[in-house]
């Protein structure tokens, strides 16, 4: 194997390579650990090479502060589909309330 092309496997070999679980879970914990209570009901995927943010938040502002706080995973789209609602839904359900 020549010198170049065994530097490369090793390069490779030493960079993880994350499972669509791992993505998953990292991206979860963020929000489970973050210190904005409207972030800790959202709820994330790993679909198809993307990341997808699902959950309902009280206003835009909130629902960038999602985006942001999983902006650091890695080389990983990011698609947020998080719902934004009156603050009053976004901590119920509507079954919940009837």
């Amino acid at each position: 194997m020549p010198a170049e092309s065994l530097q490369a496997h090793l390069r490779d070999a030493a960079q993880p390579q994350s499972t669509e679980h791992e993505w998953a879970r990292a991206a979860q914990l963020r929000f489970d650990r973050s210190t904005y209570p409207a972030l800790r009901g959202l709820r994330c995927r790993f679909d198809d090479g993307r990341i997808v943010i699902h959950g309902k938040v009280g206003s835009y502002f909130q629902k960038q502060l999602a985006q942001a706080a999983l902006s650091g995973l890695g080389d990983v789209e990011i698609v947020n589909e998080a719902e934004v609602v009156a603050p009053f839904e976004s901590a119920f359900s509507t079954a919940e309330l009837l």
